[in-house]
């Protein structure tokens, strides 16, 4: 497995980790039951309603732009990775196979494509989070019914 996957498998379970836990801590001490009424279950499906405004009107830009960063990056890197030998010359490695040397300019393109490629998902998602969590901390307390 390459270093960039390693990445971002250890930012994608810090970010799951991380949410688990502000999710936890303001949920602290409520059940994880079923609604066990249609009014109980219609107060849960209610919360997407309050949902700020910004964060519906960013959501499908956002996901328009991860679709396409993901073809256009992935399509760019299909012939395989842009990796350099001890020393220091670039080639194209396809599943551990060199596959042929690569010019400065193909290294630079196709290294970005593969930067591209990771950090596009986690600007969309950590930005949509962002601004998710920030509206929460500004309504307070959720208020719970006795």
């Amino acid at each position: 497995m390459s270093g960039w996957a390693w990445l971002g498998l250890v930012a994608t379970g810090g970010t799951a980790f991380g949410a688990m836990v502000l999710r936890g801590a303001r949920r602290r001490g409520s059940s994880r039951a079923p609604a066990e009424s249609e009014e109980e279950a219609q107060r849960a499906f209610d919360a997407f309603g309050r949902v700020p405004g910004l964060v519906w009107a960013i959501a499908p830009p956002v996901l328009l732009y991860l679709f396409l960063n993901f073809v256009l990056a992935a399509g760019t890197l299909r012939e395989g990775e842009p990796r350099t030998t001890p020393d220091g010359r670039p080639y194209l490695d396809y599943k551990g196979r060199h596959v042929r040397d690569l010019s400065d300019a193909e290294y630079r393109r196709l290294s970005a494509a593969e930067v591209r490629l990771f950090t596009g998902h986690l600007i969309a998602f950590h930005g949509i989070a962002t601004i998710f969590f920030i509206w929460l901390d500004r309504r307070g307390p959720v208020a719970r019914e006795g």
